[in-house]
Order: structure tokens, then sequence, then C-alpha cells
């Protein structure tokens, strides 16, 4: 099978043995994938194994597109629903994976990034204090509790009072207004996709629309983008009090910059901005079951979240 690009250039082929995938770009080392159960998933067409060949092993597009005989861009598509780990230019899919740099080469690389520091903060010492002891002082008291898998397994149990706001109720819930699905990553962010669903104002949204570049090696990517002219971040009002405050500074920052330089308009919506709380929604969810069916929500590890 043939590996064309998005522009149809051919750069390799893949096909499937007995015991094993293999890869041959021929660009870089070939890659022999020998897990049983991608083998069998392949072979069936199965595009369930599509998440784990793009970030588990660094498959390209085009070989994903060539092993399911599919087009480039109906892949491309498709992995814009799923919620994938790793970019366009992680492993084999970076233009420089395999590629040996010369020492005059290495030095330039380190020297150009060697006084590299996030947009808009320099962490001082006294900074890196402050958040050392604050982080001390919070996972002392419990107040952040490095385990969001509990939460998530509370949400499913039932225990809607005891299972905290985190990353750990995500899913997907399918747009008729953008005729999409959209991967959501908080109960929060469910809410506010309902929202603007339902909004006749919006006439077109989309998730998660781009990434603004923080760093050479970092980026940080908005929330929605609606009409074409609104970019929106939502967060939890109590955010500062479990993640990085310096770092959520420098993204807002960086966002309102990236507006400005495009002619959009930028604003930080709060839970409280839509009168959002966490245990009536799940509460809201349990009671009006008919809603998770309106909007297609399927909750992530299950076809449909019992509730």
């Amino acid at each position: 099978m043939i590996c064309k690009s998005s522009t149809h250039k051919v750069f390799g082929e893949i096909f499937i043995e007995d015991d094993r995938i293999v890869v041959n770009h021929y660009t870089k080392p070939q890659l022999i994938i020998e897990d049983p159960k991608l083998i069998k998933g392949a072979k069936a067409k199965d595009p369930a194994i599509i998440l784990s060949l793009f970030d588990d092993y660094h498959l390209c597009i085009g070989e994903i597109a060539a092993l399911f005989d599919m087009k480039y861009h109906q892949v491309n598509k498709l992995l814009k629903t799923l919620p994938v780990k790793t970019n366009n230019n992680t492993g084999r899919r970076n233009s420089s994976y395999s590629t040996k740099f010369s020492e005059e080469r290495r030095a330039k690389l380190r020297d150009a990034h060697k006084d590299d520091v996030p947009v808009g903060y320099i962490r001082t010492p006294e900074i890196k204090q402050k958040i050392s002891e604050t982080l001390k002082r919070k996972h002392a008291s419990g107040e952040i509790v490095m385990d969001p898998k509990k939460y998530s397994d509370a949400w499913k149990r039932g225990c809607y009072d005891t299972a905290k706001m985190g990353r750990g109720i995500q899913g997907y819930f399918y747009s008729a207004k953008m005729n999409k699905d959209f991967y959501f990553r908080s109960l929060l962010e469910l809410n506010y996709l309902t929202l603007i669903e339902t909004d006749t104002r919006v006439q077109t949204y989309e998730l998660e629309p781009f990434q603004i570049k923080l760093t050479e090696s970092s980026h940080y990517t908005p929330d929605v983008l609606i009409n074409n002219q609104w970019l929106i971040e939502f967060k939890p009002q109590d955010h500062l009090r479990y993640n990085d405050d310096i770092r959520f500074e420098s993204e807002m920052n960086a966002a309102q910059e990236y507006c400005r330089a495009h002619n959009l308009n930028f604003k930080l919506c709060y839970d409280s901005d839509i009168k959002f709380d966490t245990r009536q929604y799940k509460r809201f969810l349990r009671d009006n079951p008919q809603i998770i069916k309106q909007f297609n929500i399927r909750f992530k590890d299950e076809a449909r979240l019992k509730v």
C-alpha cells in the first residue's frame, strides 16, 4: 500500500504480514509493529486503533490513510475528533527524525534557545520559592490531589456530591450546528458547548481552533473561536488554586497579543459568568437524560454514561 502526503507525493509504503505491520518511509528507519491487537484491527480496517497508531507509534497521516484505504483528508478530519496526545511533529512525524546533526549545528541550536523564557514573565528566585511553598502547602492540606481518575470513577458510581470538577470527565459532543463531533475535556466545557450550540447569535464555532506559540518549545491552545471574531478561554473561578498561575498569566498575555495582531476579540470566561456549578450540573444531567440524547454526548471509555 502506497503512502502519500497531503499533496499526493509518494513518500513510502505500508503492508500487513501475518504477525506484524511493516512501515517503510523512504527517508526514515523502517518501523515494525508486532502488537497482535493492532495487527488484527488493521486487517479488519477497525478505526478504533487509529488513535494508538497515531499517538503510540507516531504513524503519519498518509501512512494511516494507506493502511485503512482512506483518503488523507478523511484521516485528518477523523483525528480532529479524537483525544490525540501528540502533534504532527512528534517522533517519526518530525521532519528531523533520524537526522544526525553536526556538532556545529548542535551548538547553534543550543545557543539559539539557551536564553528562552516563557513570554510575559521571568521566574525569579523569589517567584520560584513562592510557587514551591504554595504547592507544598496545598498538597499537605489536600487541596491538590494528583489522582484525577478517582473523580471520574466517582462520577460513574453516581457520587455526584463528592466528585470534584477536573479533567477526568471527558467525552464527545455532537454539534448539529457545525455537523461534527467535538471533544470536551471537562463538564464546564460540555456545559459551554450546549450553550453556544443553542445560541442563535452563534453562527459558527470551533473548539481548540489553533495553537499560539509561547516559546520555541511550548504552545497554548485557546478553548473556542466563535463566529471567527471572538476567542474564548473558559476556566473555573478557583483554577489558580490548582494551576500554575505564572503559566496562566503567560497564556492570557499571549492570547491577547495574538488577538490584537489578527483583529480578534478575546474574552476570559469563568464558570461564575455562566452560573455554572459542578454538582448542580451533574444532577441536571442525571435528572435530564434527554440532554445526553439531544447532543449525543458520549463520555470517555463508555458508549453512553448511565446517569
